[in-house]
């Protein structure tokens, strides 16, 4: 009897457990959503502010447009992508800083994925210029054309580094930190492993707000949101974010001041088919570099601890209803399944949508005007 009660005790205190992680997870999927929305209307003020600065022809002094891309950059990576999430996480979720940090998966991570990320950073580089080639090619089908113009004056190399600080390294860190953080932490919480990677794929595209981004964007948001699950931490994700950009502006400042590699897109342009071949050898690395990087991350004790939960519970319940096959109980619950690693997906509601919705609205709309008008 005393045993029964014990159990009956423990079955309340687990079920009001799970009614206060519920109203945690409702709050903190809301909270999410907010966020997002708010981030997809700031970048979309901040880059309607600029075009009017740039259409009204406002001098900002020698090397007009790189200045006026640094104040666009460190106000939209810093204050929008950075500083926001952070401060709404940490006073409306509660959080210390150190908690929103491991809320958003800034981890420590090892020596070897680092290393793999580095290659794979290389790999990712010339798999997005090719898919970003042929989604070019196609917006150009539909008659789509750029008022935007990638040509600039020769600069010193002062601006290179900055430029090297302004595109790769906030947006690798920042970005990261916006749509690979709390966003995918909630998200993860709330779908399945695909519909993650499908939804935080689609989130990376739209969020760029720009026609010419928006495919390979989407699909290398899939890979660094597959790799940041992997390894538990935004850092692979920030590094291969950083070699990408980084080895895309070095080459954009190589063509128009003759440095090493200046030659690089008109060399694949005038050699297809050597092309093809050096995509096809980054592709297979990258899967080889992938396979090596989930068996390093694999956690070989997850099973272990799992199967032992799940027996310490059967014996416990045997103990106190022996009548009762406990294997049938157990193989009933999801939430205790080892497929399921012992938590339960929280359900929103239609309202628990609303911003997500919002910032859906938002990002898709400018991005469709981004086409319409040529930006």
């Amino acid at each position: 009897m005393k045993d029964a009660n014990s159990l009956d005790h423990a079955l309340q205190d687990n079920k009001g457990g799970q009614i206060q992680q519920h109203s945690d997870l409702k709050r903190q999927f809301r909270c999410v959503g907010l966020t997002m929305f708010l981030i997809s209307c700031g970048l979309l003020i901040l880059r309607t502010v600029f075009s009017f600065v740039s259409i009204a022809g406002v001098n900002l002094g020698a090397n007009n447009g790189y200045v006026a891309d640094l104040f666009f950059s460190l106000l939209m990576q810093i204050g929008i992508l950075f500083l926001m999430p952070l401060f709404i996480f940490k006073f409306v979720l509660k959080k210390s800083t150190l908690q929103v940090f491991l809320f958003s998966n800034i981890r420590k991570t090892s020596i070897k994925n680092i290393i793999i990320s580095v290659a794979l950073g290389i790999c990712f580089f010339i798999v997005t210029i090719a898919v970003s080639t042929i989604w070019q090619i196609f917006l150009s089908s539909l008659g789509y054309r750029s008022s935007t113009s990638s040509d600039a004056d020769s600069v010193n190399g002062w601006w290179f580094f900055l430029s090297i600080f302004t595109v790769a390294v906030l947006p690798g860190f920042c970005e990261e930190f916006a749509l690979r953080g709390g966003f995918l932490t909630t998200i993860d919480s709330v779908y399945n492993r695909t519909s993650v990677l499908i939804v935080g794929g689609i989130a990376f595209g739209l969020f760029h707000q720009f026609i010419g981004q928006v495919f390979f964007t989407a699909v290398g948001g899939v890979f660094l949101v597959y790799i940041t699950l992997l390894t538990k931490s935004i850092w692979p994700s920030v590094i291969v974010h950083f070699i990408n950009n980084g080895i895309g502006n070095y080459l954009a400042f190589a063509k128009q001041n003759g440095w090493l590699g200046s030659g690089f897109f008109d060399s694949i342009k005038d050699n297809i088919g050597i092309a093809f071949l050096i995509l096809m050898v980054c592709f297979s690395i990258g899967m080889l570099l992938l396979l090596i990087l989930k068996k390093i991350n694999k956690n070989p004790q997850s099973n272990k601890r799992n199967k032992l939960l799940k027996n310490s519970l059967m014996v416990s319940f045997a103990t106190v209803n022996p009548i009762v096959m406990p294997s049938t109980v157990l193989s009933s619950s999801p939430e205790l399944d080892s497929t399921s690693n012992i938590k339960t997906k929280f359900k929103p509601d239609l309202y628990d949508y609303a911003f997500y919705l919002g910032a859906l609205c938002v990002t898709i709309t400018s991005t469709i005007f981004s086409f319409i008008w040529g930006l």
